[in-house]
């Protein structure tokens, strides 16, 4: 993996423990050159997602279908952001999903966990090849 990983961006990693044997990987993100916050790596989300309360942030949303997941069907509304900054990495022009992350955060404030703005799901993780180092605490995308 070294060699495959050394033309890769290394963007760092903070590994959060919630309890043992129970972690969450945060990656600090700029929206827009403008917001800056934490995402959740989440290898198991299908779309990258941020939270619904950034819509007055964000200029162009788009209509609002309803997606199902593991707890049923939520409501989500679609946008394009003008940037996504991943430490260093910089995606311009990207879709992505809005939800109500409340609940999350609500979960996290119980445990004196600072909030999240998101989830980076795996629509990003596998277009840019994604690779986690859990030891270097480090993510690496091409």
């Amino acid at each position: 993996m070294e060699g495959e990983v050394a033309k890769m961006m290394k963007i760092p990693l903070e590994i959060l423990t919630l309890e043992d044997n129970s972690y969450h990987l945060l990656i600090d993100v700029l929206i827009n050159d403008e917001i800056h916050g934490k995402m959740v790596v989440d290898t198991g989300a299908s779309r990258t997602v941020i939270d619904a309360t950034l819509a007055f942030a964000i200029d162009e949303l788009k209509e609002t279908p309803y997606t199902s997941g593991i707890g049923g069907q939520v409501d989500v509304t679609f946008t394009t952001l003008n940037s996504l900054a991943l430490g260093n990495f910089l995606i311009e022009g990207v879709s992505l999903a809005m939800i109500d992350l409340s609940t999350v955060n609500e979960a996290y404030k119980q445990v004196s966990i600072e909030p999240i703005i998101g989830l980076l799901g795996s629509d990003l993780l596998l277009k840019y090849q994604a690779k986690i180092d859990y030891k270097e605490a480090s993510l690496y995308l091409e």
